[in-house]
């Protein structure tokens, strides 16, 4: 009986653990920068469009990202979400970055 609850107790143990690191995978390198607010990023869910799944892959294609967006429902009906808040967000963030690699790739 007692090896019973050790055993059950192991695996409630390791379901919680387990939990909290599957948890944790929806950040990506973007989200280490320091103008991202990766606290307002929300949860990945599978009923995202197509354009914020592309948020929670790394590496991203920013244009292919942006063009998604702009291509969106929710764009067009200027859709207040979480997701389009972190989209905001982002976007305002990683574009600085990419603005100076095209600036220094057609620098002579």
């Amino acid at each position: 009986m007692k090896t019973a609850k050790i055993v059950v107790l192991y695996f409630v143990t390791m379901g919680i653990s387990l939990s909290g690191i599957y948890g944790q995978q929806h950040f990506t390198l973007y989200d280490e920068l320091p103008c991202i607010q990766s606290s307002v990023k929300p949860e990945f869910r599978e009923d995202f469009p197509d354009w914020a799944k592309m948020l929670y892959t790394c590496p991203v294609n920013f244009f292919a990202l942006e063009k998604a967006y702009q291509n969106s429902e929710e764009k067009k009906f200027n859709t207040k979400s979480a997701i389009t808040r972190y989209y905001k967000i982002w976007r305002k963030c990683v574009q600085s970055f990419v603005d100076k690699m095209v600036k220094s790739c057609f620098r002579k």
